[in-house]
């Protein structure tokens, strides 16, 4: 599969080289070009921005740290939207918001383009050892589309519509916050 893929740092990094490792040709991009480097010796293709990733990509998965980052990287003014074709899938890896998810979704729809919130959890152990929980929402269509790419990183499932894949994410870092406090205070 020809995949596009944008944040490759900590979590990003190690998710990369699975897909790369399973025979999937990848466009990269990172603004720390220095992220990079280890990913283009394995075989990725650096490209110049976030946007560049999508061209003849079957899919472009993002791994962004922060709910703005995802928002400016597919709808800003030079977002993968502005570039994408109808039938081309983002896959957003990233922890983020399920309202923001959802709208992202819908504004991908109008143009064709699928979307799914697939936020991980296992950390950078998970992302090294391709054993990562992956909380998907979206079409199940889409879905079974990206479950077979979507295997290669760990463990995917389905837990409902679009936006729920970050719904289950934030009931897990809840779930990790409390149990953390608990051992504390005991």
């Amino acid at each position: 599969m020809r995949i596009g893929f944008i944040g490759v740092g900590n979590m990003g990094g190690p998710i990369a080289a699975h897909l790369i490792s399973a025979g999937h040709d990848l466009s990269i991009f990172d603004l720390n070009e220095d992220a990079m480097g280890p990913l283009v010796e394995l075989g990725a293709k650096p490209v110049s921005s976030a946007a560049a990733t999508a061209e003849n990509s079957e899919a472009v998965f993002l791994s962004l740290p922060m709910p703005r980052d995802v928002e400016e990287v597919v709808s800003g003014a030079d977002g993968l939207f502005s570039v994408m074709d109808a039938g081309q899938t983002v896959i957003d890896l990233s922890t983020s918001s399920p309202t923001l998810s959802r709208s992202l979704a819908v504004e991908g729809q109008e143009r064709g383009i699928d979307f799914l919130d697939a936020p991980v959890s296992g950390g950078t152990l998970g992302a090294e050892n391709g054993s990562l929980a992956i909380m998907v929402g979206g079409d199940q269509n889409i879905f079974d589309k990206s479950t077979d790419v979507l295997k290669v990183l760990g463990n995917p499932t389905l837990v409902g519509g679009l936006g729920s894949g970050q719904v289950s994410k934030l009931a897990n870092q809840i779930i990790v916050g409390v149990s953390i406090g608990a051992v504390a205070e005991a």
